[in-house]
């Protein structure tokens, strides 16, 4: 008999103890999700990122764990256990992996807003953009080149080949559009056969708009320019004026690109944040806290783009400035990194600059009548030598110095929150040739266009051009500084939040079916349950 009551008492003990470890199983998921759900609610009511402090974990999750055991001093409890203690596994910071755990967190909430449909689409654009930069540089030396080749056909210095060749940048450049033939494979033999004491008139609508009242006895049948119509060749005519204009057109954007870049796209009466971040020991720059789950997935093109598109949403920059923070401009911080909103907003505007300059130039390659205008005023500038090589480097210069004031005119507008076309057209496009002179002294802005892009378009793909996690430290620089400025969040690091763990709980228990002693008494226990279980926010 007493085998058998011995047999049924191990029985139940044993169906006992799978419950207690069910129930610590249980136990465990409660008490880790309890302390996670413990977020740090301003972060996450800023910039909606899921995390909490490491600080206080392990006393968290115990707190947690004893909460609902509810011990009575009457009577036996079947399933009664301790929680004793906890130990943290593994866990992941937010700044871990060099930023990629910040990435994931952010990816994970704008899935939730952004669809894929519409990542696949936004990348697409601004590959397409990058393509289009990589295949058209520019160089603003173009203009001192051709003002450089001016003065020493001027003082009767030769213009080395060296500084030119026939498959020039500008020649590559147009051979990118529908109307490349109009400079490609030119070879100077076509040029100018120009009479003595005559100058090459291209474009006669050009002397009229210049208010030019000289006649003109124009010759046809004279040699003509590669791939261009037949030249018409004006006698008598005294074209000093029309040298005199094209060379302050040049000297004009040259002076332009001297001055400082706010003074040049910002009104005078408009407002610049001067606010500066000092801080030294900032996410990007101390060396941060580690945590020992490093394994995170790459990351993809569409974490690259949901990122892109969380930062424009809810960073500050110069047109959607944020109250309450370190820097006025945010995103132009990620981009130029610098200190000041100033130094960081000139760096963007100059970014941006370039952008416009290069597709601007795309189009006046492309436009006839455009071109037609710069070949009158580098004939006439170039002189009656029919240097072929002086000739394409003032061409290129005013090409640069058109497209570039041009580009002023974008920036403007886009910094008074206008909208511009990426690719423009004839009716859209603002300057005329003669008008760099003016950009200085009067403050036209570029055609808006409801379907143009925006400054913002513009700060997305400059911060598609960055690197991701590079991103995601610099914008933890702000958070984190943005944080520290909260009554509370003094001493807030982003290097102590927590996005995911894995935690084990001993608990203890007393037999209650092998020892009558354990009937009368079960405080004492000695018998420990290990149970454990991972919990990220991603």
């Amino acid at each position: 008999m007493t085998f058998v009551i011995e047999f049924l008492f191990t029985m139940l003990e044993g169906v006992r103890i799978h419950a207690l470890e069910h129930r610590a199983f249980l136990q465990t998921q409660t008490a880790v999700e309890s302390a996670f759900g413990s977020y740090n609610s301003s972060l996450w009511e800023q910039y909606h990122i899921l995390a909490r402090d490491m600080q206080g974990m392990e006393e968290t999750i115990i707190d947690m764990a004893s909460s609902s055991m509810v011990l009575s001093e009457e009577g036996i409890h079947l399933l009664n256990f301790i929680p004793k203690e906890v130990q943290i596994t593994k866990y992941r910071l937010l700044t871990d992996d060099s930023g990629r755990s910040y990435i994931k967190s952010v990816s994970n909430y704008m899935k939730e807003h952004v669809l894929y449909e519409g990542a696949q689409g936004i990348y697409s654009q601004f590959e397409a953009v990058k393509s289009i930069l990589d295949k058209n540089s520019v160089d603003n030396l173009d203009i001192e080149k051709a003002l450089k080749s001016l003065n020493e056909k001027e003082n009767g210095v030769s213009v080395e080949s060296s500084s030119f060749s026939k498959d020039s940048r500008l020649s590559n450049q147009v051979s990118l559009f529908k109307n490349s033939n109009l400079l490609t494979n030119v070879d100077s033999s076509y040029y100018f056969n120009l009479l003595e004491n005559a100058n090459c008139i291209y474009h006669f609508d050009l002397l009229k708009k210049l208010n030019f009242s000289h006649g003109l006895d124009l010759l046809d049948n004279l040699n003509s320019l590669y791939h261009f119509d037949i030249l018409k060749i004006a006698k008598n005519i005294n074209s000093q004026e029309i040298q005199k204009k094209g060379t302050s057109i040049l000297e004009s954007a040259s002076n332009l690109q001297k001055m400082g870049i706010l003074q040049l796209v910002i009104e005078d009466n408009a407002t610049i944040s001067s606010n500066i971040y000092e801080e030294k020991e900032r996410v990007s720059k101390r060396q941060l806290l580690k945590g020992t789950d490093t394994k995170i997935s790459e990351i993809t093109w569409f974490d690259t783009i949901l990122l892109q598109q969380y930062l424009l949403k809810y960073l500050g920059n110069y047109t959607k400035e944020m109250k309450s923070t370190v820097l006025s401009y945010e995103v132009e911080y990620l981009i130029g990194k610098k200190e000041s909103d100033i130094e960081n907003l000139k760096s963007v505007i100059s970014q941006i600059l370039t952008i416009r300059q290069a597709i601007n130039m795309m189009y006046l390659l492309s436009d006839s009548a455009k071109m037609q205008t710069i070949t009158t005023f580098a004939g006439i500038l170039a002189g009656v030598t029919g240097n072929p090589i002086v000739l394409e480097l003032v061409k290129t210069g005013l090409v640069t110095a058109w497209a570039f004031g041009e580009s002023i005119l974008d920036i403007r507008a886009l910094l008074q929150g206008k909208k511009i076309p990426f690719i423009k057209n004839e009716t859209l496009w603002t300057l005329e040739l003669e008008q760099i002179e003016n950009l200085s002294t009067s403050f036209l802005t570029a055609k808006e266009s409801q379907k143009g892009m925006s400054y913002e378009d513009y700060l997305g793909i400059l911060l598609f051009f960055q690197k991701a996690e590079n991103l995601a430290l610099y914008a933890m620089d702000i958070q984190e500084a943005v944080m520290q400025q909260q009554k509370g969040y003094e001493d807030f690091k982003m290097d102590r939040m927590v996005t995911g763990i894995g935690a084990e709980i001993n608990y203890t228990y007393s037999f209650l079916f092998l020892s009558m002693q354990n009937l009368i008494s079960y405080d004492d226990a000695e018998n420990i349950i290990d149970s454990q279980t991972v919990f990220s926010y991603w």
